[in-house]
């Protein structure tokens, strides 16, 4: 529809018409919306009203169910995954409104242009590492996992791992949270790293984000395997994020 200046409307709109809804009439002229034009037409200004603030209302109970959807949508992609937060951290997150900390600003970034396929997120506790993956899951889904369920899924015997592990090297997004916290069997969890490394090498089809308490040489100094360095050195973003607990700061507020 051509461009409709704000006089055109004016003339254009019956005398009747309410000053203050000169704009909703010049936007419905502008969107060619016949159904909204034609209650315009009518010759009795309090019909105007009550249709338009019936209009309003299913609008505003429109708005509120998608809200509900969107963060029923986002709860389920987190219980699906298998995500584990603190309560207050995960009414954040289904929200859609967690702290825009380094680690949210940090995972977002790496996801919009994702140049490799693994992320590392590396900080002290409270740096709002797992919130930050926690985010990213529940936008995208995927499945979650703790550091000590690598050592079970790839190189355990512990029930059944097989469906689990090909759900690892094939779901859209994986997360490995606390890689490296309270670490018993460092050469196993090297085992399970390296296997995945090679199972999801591709930045838009197997994208994969970790989190570790470890800076970069502590974590080398760790895991020493010479092949999951050169993999990682490949393959991987690390984020040294800096030092601050943010429970801390929540406390005192």
């Amino acid at each position: 529809m051509a461009m409709t200046t704000l006089h055109q409307v004016m003339r254009q709109a019956p005398r009747v018409f309410p000053p203050a809804h000169v704009g909703d009439y010049f936007e419905a002229l502008e969107r060619g919306d016949h159904e909204r034009l034609a209650l315009y037409q009518s010759e009795d200004p309090e019909r105007h009203e009550a249709k338009l603030g019936e209009a309003r209302r299913m609008v505003a109970a429109r708005v509120a169910a998608e809200a509900f959807e969107r963060k029923h949508a986002r709860s389920e992609r987190l219980r699906t995954a298998g995500a584990k937060l603190r309560d207050e951290a995960l009414d954040a997150v289904v929200d859609g409104n967690p702290d825009l900390t380094e680690a949210v600003s940090a995972v977002r970034g790496w996801w919009a242009n994702r140049k490799t396929p693994w992320l590392v997120l590396s900080g002290s506790a409270g740096t709002g590492k797992t919130v930050a993956i926690a985010d990213l899951i529940a936008d995208h889904g995927g499945m979650w996992m703790r550091a000590p369920d690598l050592v079970r899924t790839f190189v355990g015997n512990f029930g059944d791992p097989e469906e689990r592990r090909q759900r690892a090297f094939n779901v859209n997004l994986l997360a490995i949270d606390d890689v490296g916290v309270g670490e018993k069997d460092a050469e196993r969890t090297e085992l399970a790293l390296l296997e995945l490394f090679d199972e999801r090498p591709s930045a838009r089809e197997t994208p994969t984000i970790m989190s570790s308490n470890l800076m970069s040489q502590p974590f080398a100094k760790l895991y020493p395997n010479d092949r999951l360095h050169s993999r990682m050195a490949e393959l991987v973003t690390w984020v040294s994020l800096k030092p601050g607990d943010l429970r801390r700061k929540r406390g005192a507020k």
